[in-house]
């Protein structure tokens, strides 16, 4: 199998997973035979579980097994019997096993217990807790696989295995444990009688080996999936994993297009599976460029994003272009010679993520039910490890940016400190009173005033940069008045801008609360100046600050203090919104109007969130908008 867009250290790990040597077809049979032979010649079901933990072992290439049985009594596993390689060290696992029941879902044997599939980990050390665990990792074992043992639709016991190297899961190997758990659960079934006839009961029909192998081939998938992707963690190579997974087995094709909120494509990853007799007229590459191409947004065009998964068992024109309403894609999808088509979306967070895509191209069975089912459920083990990895992503982004502000800040203070210090200075020294003496003075205010925001704006960076890494910020309180710190930004602001109205209302004199002063201030002073900023010239701020007792609770015993800021400006778009109190973030009608970071706002939102308040915002377009804030008193 071959990835169209492999980086070259996602195909080191991921090759490293297909390196495993798999199960020769004779042995599984050997094994399945043994299995039956066995049951039908000992006396008791005890006598033969050693012997066929031993022929599966032996058969399969495990270096050791066990058989765990359910005790209803206790509602616990117990170990009842083991085998292991006579070359190695595992003796001890079984007295360890026998002393540590498992509850429900402890350990691998747990797990497999409360969800009644087959369950495998390529790292014992990581993914199993057990002492049993831990032991049989200093004797050299590295992964293991479990399968359930079933009494109609109850799991009465579970076989497990453990192996000194890492390997997928062969959907024949599947097949054949999965057989010999069948033939066990079936003894217990019938109460451990020893009639040679029992495998053909028509009450328990033996299901057909179509169906078998299906089966088999659908674990073997699902198993595979979901030790590798819980295994990765770097954002990328969950990335490149997902369509190699569905490739290695499911499809002749694999396309993962990422999608923005606007379902345009950000991003694709290509996946084909081996073989010399595909025919295919495409590459990689071809297949890359024309998905991962951008339609021009003129045309307004959008990426086909299904809000359910799709199943064409037999493809033709008209499924394809209802897929594909592109063109190019269409078209390239039709050059291929599709037969057969999935595509099923990859949902987070109540969006579509992206779109995964599976073709087959070559002469063989068409995808049936069982196929798009075994692709959901990769797609959901998807999209938790993209989601997980890009967590991770974003928190390791988080610290490298926080250490970074922790550098800058501290390179900016002290050139700040030394400009507002010497503009104090000479302020002293300024000789005088005249018209050029007042102007001088005007002119090292402004310098002091624009320093103050620059340190204002280092300590958002710092804010934010704790918040960011999950990081509280330390509120200083103190008793502040919330109507004298309006009228101060009120006032600041209007020296400045003479050409917009910017005019105060307060409902008390005064409106004192414990809050961190600095950090209110720079509240207030952010929402009035983006009023100013983008408003008209002409226009009108008003800002207003009242008490509402209406509103008291435990939260707020003594009421709220309510600062509304509200301006006839260009407003904001109603699809930007959800996004306003993000960093970083600017809406498109405010771009090249002026400078900003789009960090006021998303500072302003945490330390209103830290008081125990809210900012709000009701806003329209071309007409201004209304930004309220609640603090508790």
């Amino acid at each position: 199998m071959r990835g169209g867009l492999m980086r070259d250290g996602a195909a080191h790990a991921t090759r490293r997973w297909w390196s495993a040597d798999l199960s020769d077809r004779t042995d599984q049979v050997v094994a399945q035979r043994a299995t039956a032979q066995l049951l039908a010649e000992t006396a008791t079901l005890a006598e033969a579980l050693p012997r066929i933990l031993a022929a599966v072992g032996e058969n399969l290439g495990w270096s050791w097994g066990g058989a765990w049985l359910v005790d209803r009594d206790a509602g616990v596993l117990r170990l009842e019997t083991t085998w292991h390689v006579a070359a190695t060290e595992l003796g001890h696992l079984e007295r360890i096993g026998r002393d540590s029941p498992l509850a429900r879902g402890a350990g691998l044997p747990g797990q497999v217990w409360a969800s009644g599939q087959p369950g495998w980990t390529p790292d014992l050390a990581v993914d199993d807790g057990r002492a049993m665990a831990a032991m049989a990792c200093t004797r050299g074992m590295r992964a293991g696989f479990a399968f359930p043992i079933r009494v109609d639709d109850e799991v009465v016991g579970v076989l497990e295995f453990l192996s000194a190297h890492v390997r997928l899961l062969d959907a024949g190997m599947v097949a054949t444990i999965g057989s010999v758990a069948a033939q066990i659960g079936d003894v217990l079934r019938r109460g451990d009688t020893r009639s040679r006839d029992r495998w053909s009961s028509p009450a328990h029909p033996i299901p057909s080996e179509a169906d078998a192998d299906a089966e088999a081939r659908r674990l073997a998938f699902v198993g595979n999936a979901r030790a590798l992707l819980s295994s990765s963690f770097d954002y990328d190579s969950a990335l490149e994993l997902v369509p190699r997974l569905a490739a290695s087995s499911l499809a002749d094709w694999c396309l993962l297009e990422f999608v923005d909120s606007d379902g345009r494509v950000e991003r694709v990853v290509i996946a084909q599976s081996g073989g010399d007799d595909s025919g295919d007229d495409a590459s990689d590459d071809e297949l890359a460029r024309i998905f991962g191409a951008r339609p021009p947004a003129a045309a307004g065009a959008r990426a086909a994003v299904p809000g359910e998964s799709l199943l064409v068992s037999h493809v033709d024109d008209a499924a394809l272009a209802a897929a594909f309403p592109r063109q190019e894609q269409f078209q390239l999808i039709r050059r291929v010679r599709t037969r057969s088509m999935m595509r099923v979306p990859l949902r987070a967070d109540g969006r579509v993520l992206a779109i995964l895509t599976l073709l087959r191209t070559r002469n063989g069975a068409s995808f049936q039910p069982a196929d798009l089912a075994a692709a959901e459920e990769l797609a959901l083990m998807a999209a938790v490890a993209i989601d997980k990895a890009r967590l991770r992503r974003e928190a390791e982004e988080a610290l490298r940016l926080h250490d970074n502000f922790l550098f800058v800040s501290h390179d900016l203070n002290h050139p700040l400190h030394v400009i507002d210090l010497n503009a104090r200075l000479l302020g002293e020294l300024l000789p005088g009173d005249g018209p050029q003496a007042e102007e001088v003075s005007r002119g090292l205010g402004r310098i002091r005033r624009a320093s103050l925001r620059m340190s204002a704006l280092i300590r958002e960076l710092l804010d934010l940069a704790h918040l960011q890494v999950g990081e509280p910020i330390d509120l200083e309180r103190t008793p502040t008045d919330l109507v004298g710190l309006a009228r101060q930004a009120v006032e600041e602001f209007q020296r400045d801008a003479t050409d917009r109205t910017i005019e105060l209302e307060a409902a008390v004199p005064t409106l004192i609360g414990l809050f961190d002063r600095s950090r209110i201030e720079r509240v207030i002073s952010n929402l009035v100046g983006n009023a100013v900023r983008y408003n008209r010239p002409g226009g009108v701020v008003h800002v207003a600050v009242a008490r509402d007792l209406a509103g008291a609770s435990e939260a707020a015993p003594n009421g709220w203090a309510v600062i509304e800021v509200a301006d006839t400006g260009i407003g904001i778009p109603r699809a930007f919104l959800p996004y306003l109190f993000r960093p970083f973030r600017r809406a498109a009608n405010v771009v090249g109007l002026s400078a900003g970071a789009g960090l006021g706002l998303a500072s302003a939102h945490q330390v209103v969130a830290h008081h125990g308040g809210t900012i709000t915002v009701e806003s329209t377009e071309g007409e201004g908008s209304v930004f309220t804030v609640r603090l508790p008193l």
